[in-house]
């Protein structure tokens, strides 16, 4: 992706630029130390941008990054690397200082690290900083909870095997390369440590996530550690003098995320993260103040004071208790919320844009020679508008005709609890109602009369783990799918009726979505005779190699998330419409792994176009299509935006090339 420094936040360049100086700084501060700790930061650096770049670069991406300044290879941004150095040079300095016995220096950084890591990794991905792209059990406002796991795992071990390292081979005097050796050979053991303490986790996250919570095991994890740390905190030292480089770190690291989240008004969209950060900050500093406690607060010695003997003695314990309580009741929130089901299949009145989208294959049944069909349904609310957009197509396989209607209608859906309820065109022409997989629709277009019972045969896929994803130009969507429905009905054409049978695929998106939906976008829906159902998109314009997604749902509803470099699309060709003169792409080849498909429309004309004259659009191309390769199946494929600019803005020659006859 190329980024230009127009395209850069001010929260992004001051985290960047501010952790460029605090690398030079802590670079220094650790030269002056006596050599080993600058041995102690280079190597955590170097290690850290080992992890990230296998996480970057693994198949499936774990995460991706968006934005960056310099990039080492993976892509993993410079500053990314630089960051694990700095803040493991700062937390095992103030373990240090803190005095504690040998063996609990390491849960201490993974404390300090950890409390920096809660509140800053949110709002990174809230601003779109970097993306989280694998399907996860659970989520503390929308980050897994195995990289808060993960950060505490690899802080420990890797302060653990360089504490134990150093207690065989004392630092100091001339045996620089020694120092050298022990801080970096100390990153091989540690790396074996992690890799068997984290299979260890997701082997147990992932044995029963009803019966066993992924929340309550990472409440277990933390908590386990922190009662071994509890009954030594009144015993840490608190007289040591401050040190304001070290203190710079997660001082200026507090003090952007404050900032941030209240300068970008990201508290009105995320009310929860206002009590939560305050609170992370809070102990966070006071972790990393209380080496210089007795300088800076009117505290004493344990034993002056009796009030302040209970202050120490209790209020460890009071925290423990209310991060228990907020594990255990607020891991399910997203972002924004997660997405809770069939309470979601509703009208949401709070959500800008929404829709409800069903698409599917229909063939005639008891008929001797079978007819088959592709259909589409779609209602669109507007918040902003009280508007609705209904549109609704058949597409007659076996006459090679397309047929589609719209309707605009000014007012919002009914609210009805876990369910919808959506109607438009006079007499109703266009009905969607149901809720939790079981459907009822019924359209009419140009004398063909539809009318289907839909039900789930697969659990619903929660696409982006179930929580709000950011885009990478702004807004942000929920998106989940029931892919798989088992469609029944009655098709009238004319005065002649068939039964009907086939699959339905029902997408359910909202969010701040003003931004995406100017931009277009290619999107398919898969579905294998093997059992399998494939979703991919990719959005068009200067952010079209980090905006693209994909879901693979196995026959057992297995769902594997695709990243941005797991999926390739190649277009075999175009066709452009006698009707509006866009240019669409026709016919693709879908490279996922080893599994090669090729898509084809079953009907080259089957592009909607607005009928209505409110406001620009929408014209696009949507339709059935069909599946070959290595496995067959059937597709539906939505291409939007190709009637304007990449950007959102109107193609201006081609509306001048636009047939007067439409």
């Amino acid at each position: 992706m190329h980024i230009t420094t127009s395209d850069y936040s001010l929260p992004f360049l001051f985290i960047e630029i501010g952790n460029f100086i605090l690398s030079v700084l802590c670079f220094r501060h650790a030269w002056r130390q006596g050599r080993y700790p600058l041995f102690i930061m280079a190597s955590a650096m170097i290690y850290g941008f080992v992890l990230e770049y296998s996480a970057v670069a693994s198949v499936p991406q774990q995460y991706h990054y968006n934005y960056f300044i310099f990039q080492l290879p993976g892509p993993v941004p410079l500053g990314v690397a630089l960051g694990w150095g700095v803040i493991f040079y700062a937390v095992t300095q103030t373990a240090m200082w803190l005095a504690p016995p040998w063996a609990l220096r390491p849960v201490l950084c993974g404390f300090l690290a950890v409390s920096m890591d809660f509140i800053m990794d949110p709002l990174a991905v809230a601003l779109n900083f970097w993306t989280w792209t694998e399907s996860h059990y659970g989520q503390w406002f929308g980050i897994p909870w195995d990289n808060y796991v993960g950060w505490f795992v690899v802080i420990s071990s890797l302060s653990f095997m360089q504490v134990l390292g150093f207690r065989w081979f004392p630092p100091g005097g001339k045996g620089l390369f020694r120092d050298f050796l022990v801080a970096f050979l100390a990153t091989v053991p540690a790396f074996f440590a992690d890799k068997v303490i984290m299979d260890a986790y997701e082997w147990l996250a992932q044995l029963n996530p009803e019966a066993l919570p992924e929340a309550l095991i990472v409440a277990i994890f933390f908590g386990f550690f922190a009662l071994l740390t509890i009954p030594f905190i009144q015993k840490f030292q608190q007289n040591h003098s401050a040190d304001p480089v070290v203190l710079a770190v997660p001082l200026y690291t507090y003090a952007w995320i404050l900032v941030t989240f209240f300068a970008t008004a990201l508290y009105k969209k995320f009310p929860e993260l206002v009590i939560v950060i305050p609170v992370f900050v809070i102990l966070g500093v006071l972790g990393f103040c209380w080496p210089y406690l007795n300088k800076i607060l009117p505290l004493k010695l344990a034993g002056e004071k009796e009030e302040n003997n209970k202050f120490k003695s209790w209020l460890p314990w009071a925290l423990l208790v209310f991060f228990a309580w907020f594990f255990l009741f607020h891991h399910e929130k997203g972002i924004i919320g997660q997405v809770e089901l069939p309470k979601d299949d509703a009208f949401l009145k709070q959500e800008p844009i929404q829709w409800w989208y069903w698409t599917g294959h229909l063939e005639t049944v008891e008929t001797e020679e079978p007819r088959r069909f592709g259909f589409e349904i779609v209602f669109f609310a507007f918040k902003g508008f009280d508007a609705q957009l209904a549109q609704t197509a058949v597409t007659d396989v076996t006459g090679d005709s397309f047929h589609f209607k719209e309707y605009v209608h000014f007012s919002l859906p009914k609210e009805v609890p876990n369910q919808f309820d959506l109607v438009a065109g006079p007499g109703n022409q266009i009905i969607a109602k149901g809720g939790n997989g079981k459907d009822s629709l019924h359209t009419e277009v140009d004398g063909y009369v539809l009318d289907l019972a839909a039900e789930s045969t697969k659990a619903p896929v929660l696409h982006y783990g179930g929580n709000a994803h950011p885009f990478a130009y702004g807004g942000n969507t929920y998106y989940y799918s029931r892919e798989k429905m088992a469609a029944n009905g009655t098709l009238k054409i004319g005065d002649k009726a068939y039964k009907v049978k086939g699959t339905a695929w029902y997408d359910r998106q909202y969010g701040e979505l003003y931004q995406a939906i100017v931009k277009g976008w290619q999107w398919f829906a898969i579905e294998l005779e093997d059992g399998r159902e494939i979703m991919l998109y990719d959005y068009r314009g200067k952010y079209a190699d980090v905006e693209r997604y994909g879901s693979i749902t196995g026959p057992g509803n297995q769902t594997r998330d695709l990243g941005p470099n797991d999926y390739k699309v190649e277009k075999l060709g175009e066709w452009k419409s006698p009707h509006t003169g866009c240019t669409y792409p026709m016919g693709w080849n879908v490279t996922i792994g080893d599994l090669k498909l090729k898509v084809e429309p079953l009907v080259v004309d089957q592009e909607l176009r607005a009928q209505h004259h409110f406001w620009a659009g929408p014209e696009y191309w949507e339709g059935a299509g069909s599946v070959a390769g290595d496995a067959n199946g059937k597709a539906y494929v939505e291409l939007n935006g190709y009637c304007r600019e990449v950007e959102g803005t109107i193609d201006i020659k081609q509306k001048a090339r636009m047939p007067l006859q439409q």
